[in-house]
């Protein structure tokens, strides 16, 4: 009963999710260039971008972590507990 949404979670839900990551950390890093770009300060850009790759990276693995640990949970409920 609970291993369908948990499968359709883990292989659907994870890339997609991953991939709305990238687009938003990809329009702030578009639009601070454009705005820093127009007042000549191209090196804190660069300074603001390898350091939010970074800290978007982390971020990724974090959460990814986290979520597989919620899932794991649920599935060692569904284990114990699951289709009665």
């Amino acid at each position: 009963m609970l291993l369908p949404p948990l499968l359709l979670h883990v292989f659907f839900f994870l890339p997609f999710f991953g991939l709305y990551l990238r687009l938003h950390i990809f329009f702030i890093l578009f639009f601070s260039f454009l705005f820093l770009y127009r007042r000549g300060f191209i090196l804190l850009f660069f300074f603001f971008f390898f350091f939010s790759i970074s800290l978007s990276f982390l971020g990724v693995l974090l959460l990814s972590f986290f979520y597989t640990g919620i899932v794991g949970v649920f599935f060692i409920f569904y284990l114990l507990y699951g289709e009665g």
